[in-house]
């Protein structure tokens, strides 16, 4: 590595030869003659063109955008995926394969092929050490709870590799075979090997060997997709830091069925000091895109009126959606509330004035009527809209607090407000006692960059009566 530290550097002066240096006379010193008194001010009455000015200009900027465009290509050309951020989470795309060594196979396996039976004798215990032995009984599948064994092989493996083999019909005592005497032997491995594993792995598994060089490394990354028939895998980028090899892989397993479909991705490599494996997974672009387009819940808030002081139970029908929630809900927000709306929470006494929460949701609704309004009018729109709508202007107040920068942040708008069941589908919510009175406003917006034309929606206002439960939320698709 280049150690890019600055350092002093030591200079010996004794034998260094020393030059004269001229020194420039002060300012009035020098008298300019006739002809460069001529040329001066020939030259400050012409000056520089303006237009060369703009010209140098111009060309500057191109070409140091053109650095920067070129520095990023090269850096993105090195680099055969991309990074993109979503709600706070990061998320690898996919570009391109991996352009050096590798091999890449795929398998089908069923039960047999995974099977594995294992028979712990206790009569076995002394003839060699726990640690080391490894019984396995390969054939016990005529075998059924009650009957004697009479088709058992079974071996006791050292680590010299030796065994003993009692047989087809093994005569003397042994333990009860019992259920879980069973498991699945499972191919999946992340592993950095030598050349001798690798070959075992192969022949265990029945994958074929293409490697056959014994000096080399091996990174091997296996999974099966069990109950999937068929399964795609890639592998995009391999990168070293340190002690540790990284494989970039996207994979794909489709369909249901009892076959296990798996693949080995193999890497060859030289470097022995690095031992350990792990793994990015990839999505590609498609996928990305349907992630990004999953609507979000964004800031429904509660607001709870009662008539008089009541213990409320609120729950929501969908809790597996939720992202985020304040107070934190756990199975039901045990509240009590005042009929002013100042809520009280029973778990911590905190004092609210609602409660919150974000989520996914299930259903994307399709914005075939609702107004196309400029970004700049969105807080005079959401006044007029939202009284329609039933809220107080305390809450549109709030409402509009939230939304406002994000509308106005665009040209043009497409606003909808959904109906009382899109809401409920997206999340149902149940409060006891019963509400005489719910309204949920929930508003879907999709940025414009300019005016189309659409079918108005026509809002309807809710009486607000007895006790009243407010919901207000919305999302940007």
């Amino acid at each position: 590595m280049i150690d890019k530290t600055s350092s002093a550097l030591e200079v010996d002066n004794t034998n260094t030869p020393t030059k004269k240096i001229e020194k420039t006379p002060p300012a009035e010193e020098l008298q300019p003659t006739q002809n460069t008194a001529n040329i001066q001010a020939e030259t400050a009455n012409k000056g520089i063109s303006p237009a060369i000015i703009v010209l140098i200009v111009i060309l500057s900027a191109v070409l140091f955008a053109g650095l920067v465009f070129g520095a990023m290509a090269l850096l993105r050309g090195n680099r055969p995926y991309h990074i993109e951020e979503f709600q706070g989470k990061t998320y690898y795309i996919i570009d391109k394969d991996y352009d050096g060594e590798y091999d890449l196979q795929y398998r089908l396996f069923d039960d047999d092929d995974l099977y594995t039976y294992v028979y712990e004798s206790e009569y076995n215990n002394e003839e060699i050490d726990e640690d080391t032995k490894k019984l396995q009984d390969k054939d016990c599948n005529a075998y059924t709870e009650g009957e004697e064994r009479d088709r058992c092989i079974t071996l006791i493996i050292d680590d010299d590799d030796s065994y003993d083999d009692y047989g087809d019909h093994y005569d003397d005592d042994y333990d009860d075979y019992e259920d879980d005497d069973y498991y699945y032997d499972y191919p999946d491995i992340a592993e950095v090997v030598d050349y001798e594993t690798y070959e075992e792995y192969c022949s265990r598994w029945g994958y074929s060997q293409k490697y056959t060089d014994p000096t080399k490394q091996y990174a091997l990354f296996s999974y099966i997709s069990y109950g999937s028939p068929t399964i795609q895998a890639r592998l995009s980028h391999v990168s070293f830091e340190n002690d540790t090899i990284t494989l970039y892989v996207w994979d794909n397993a489709n369909g249901a069925t009892a076959d296990n479909a798996g693949y080995l991705i193999v890497v060859p490599f030289d470097n022995n000091e690095v031992i350990n494996l792990t793994t990015v997974g990839l999505y590609t672009q498609e996928e990305f895109n349907q992630i990004r387009s999953q609507m979000r819940l964004a800031k429904p808030v509660v607001y709870l009126y009662p008539q008089e002081e009541t213990e409320v139970f609120v729950k929501l029908g969908r809790p597996d959606l939720l992202t985020v929630s304040y107070p934190k809900y756990v199975n039901e927000w045990k509240i009590m509330a005042k009929s002013n709306g100042t809520l009280i929470d029973l778990n911590t006494n905190r004092e609210l004035y609602s409660l919150y929460y974000e989520s996914q949701a299930i259903n994307k609704p399709e914005l075939t009527e609702g107004f196309v309004i400029k970004g700049k009018d969105s807080a005079k729109f959401l006044e007029e809209k939202l009284e329609i709508l039933g809220l107080t202007e305390r809450e549109a107040e709030e409402f509009i607090i939230y939304w406002l920068p994000k509308l106005e942040a665009n040209n043009y708008n497409l606003i909808r407000f959904e109906t009382a069941e899109e809401i409920t589908k997206n999340m149902p919510l149940d409060i006891s006692p019963t509400p005489d009175t719910v309204i949920r406003v929930f508003m879907d917006f999709k940025a414009l960059d300019e005016e189309v034309k659409i079918k108005e929606q026509v809002l309807e206002t809710p009486a607000r009566t007895g006790f009243t439960v407010v919901e207000w939320g919305g999302s940007e698709l």
